[in-house]
């Protein structure tokens, strides 16, 4: 499974995405940071907001490559990509689905930090 995260190509079908996503988060611990930043980065560019979503689970809360201070880029993208929703460009669908990944990205982070604060 982290072999998927190591290219850039992203030949799943969204039937094999979703039977694949629990494997994928089970193999993130063991994937390169810049690797998955890279598929987030790719995945938010092709508007695939389920699949970024989807890797944002509590299972990963104790991956540390989503501490504040990691992913930065993707963290950036983000913030770009929400401020393209507030000019409009984006449909209401496209919204809620970016404000779910923003604050699902939140929760993991802070359960992260939380962890490493104690």
């Amino acid at each position: 499974m982290r072999s998927y995260f190591d290219t850039s190509e992203d030949f799943l079908t969204k039937k094999d995405f979703e039977i694949l996503i629990p494997y994928l988060i089970h193999a993130l611990g063991r994937v390169d940071e810049s690797n998955y930043q890279n598929r987030l980065c790719t995945w938010l560019e092709a508007r695939r907001f389920f699949r970024i979503a989807a890797t944002f689970s509590t299972k990963v809360s104790g991956i540390d490559m989503f501490a504040s201070k990691k992913l930065e880029l993707f963290r950036a993208q983000l913030t770009d990509k929400m401020q393209t929703v507030s000019d409009g460009e984006e449909t209401s669908d496209d919204i809620q689905q970016l404000e779910h990944i923003q604050a699902k990205l939140n929760e993991v982070t802070e359960a992260v930090d939380r962890r490493d604060n104690t």
